[in-house]
């Protein structure tokens, strides 16, 4: 391991009480809970070169499915890459501005310290926000689809999927199904047919056990 990732860590093992209050757990340069059905991650991810981290923040509805082509995968600690709305800390914080030189580019603990100090209130609250069934229905398009991981040729797909599973699990299954209808109706000449009968096969039994 080069010396950078070895300060890297250290740094990150003097500031995780500052985390761990909130509820998370360690796990590598990761931060991690559960909790109200939503995962949510606080990623350091550390840069190529130097003593650096770009901290990101991704939150992801407890068994949905990844969109992926050809493949059914529902992941039950994704990868920050892999949760289905992410955010870069400083698009979440104002108060990360006065850290603009720091955000990602991060020399000693005290610096961190002050900066999550400030920052983790707003990282919360994000959380919070989003990590919330009726917040992602009551979103538009355009409020959230500059959040998700997926390349924007599939946001339309990935946000009418996203409407219809937290629709399905609140048990307002009408809209839930509208949703779907949506999601298969954005025809983007991709094998998604794994996925797609995950999902019907889920509404239909959800219908017939109401």
């Amino acid at each position: 391991m080069a010396k950078s990732q070895v300060n890297n860590m250290k740094a990150l093992n003097e500031v995780k009480p500052q985390i761990l209050k909130y509820g998370y757990k360690k796990r590598g340069n990761s931060f991690w809970k559960i909790e109200n059905a939503f995962y949510k991650l606080i990623n350091f991810q550390t840069g190529s070169y130097g003593n650096y981290f770009f901290i990101n923040v991704a939150i992801h509805p407890c068994d949905l499915p990844m969109l992926y082509t050809k493949r059914l995968e529902i992941v039950e600690k994704p990868k920050e890459s892999q949760c289905v709305l992410r955010q870069r800390a400083e698009q979440i914080s104002g108060k990360a501005s006065a850290f603009v030189h720091n955000i990602g580019f991060i020399e000693d603990v005290t610096t961190m310290q002050a900066l999550l100090t400030e920052i983790m209130p707003d990282i919360e609250a994000w959380m919070n926000c989003w990590g919330c069934y009726e917040t992602i229905l009551s979103s538009d398009f355009d409020e959230i689809s500059k959040s998700f991981s997926v390349v924007p040729l599939i946001w339309k797909k990935q946000f009418f999927l996203l409407k219809s599973y937290c629709a399905l699990i609140m048990g307002d299954y009408t809209r839930a199904n509208d949703y779907f209808s949506a999601y298969q109706n954005e025809n983007l000449d991709m094998d998604f047919s794994l996925v797609d009968n995950y999902m019907s096969n889920l509404i239909v039994s959800s219908l017939s056990g109401k």
